[in-house]
């Protein structure tokens, strides 16, 4: 099982972190960060709609999930990915890892 969330998406729900940790679930959560709502602004540019609240503030979320008792960490390359997602099933908790967009679409 593996958790996957966007950036503004775990604005929403980041009380369920403290209900992983605190069920010791051995979670890997992919976080997809592109620093807001990115699917609706591409979504709203492709129809020549205005992109008004789409741009919105991205936290530290891997500060913000070891806060919560989350393994926290981000991937910068493919390889790094599968060794973090490796190593967080064996983990005794909930693991964040965070992949950012621009640097995804590089690997």
């Amino acid at each position: 099982m593996v958790a996957l969330i966007g950036d503004g998406g775990l604005q929403f729900t980041m009380g369920e972190l403290a209900t992983a940790v605190e069920l010791a679930l051995p979670l890997p959560i992919l976080l997809w960060n592109n620093r807001g709502y990115g699917e609706i602004k591409r979504y709203m540019a492709e129809r020549s709609i205005p992109q008004i609240g789409v741009d919105i503030y991205t936290p530290d979320f891997l500060t913000i999930a070891r806060g919560f008792g989350c393994r926290a960490e981000r991937a910068e390359t493919l390889e790094h990915l599968r060794q973090l997602l490796r190593q967080s099933r064996q983990a005794a908790g909930p693991t964040l890892i965070e992949i950012h967009e621009e640097a995804a679409l590089a690997w």
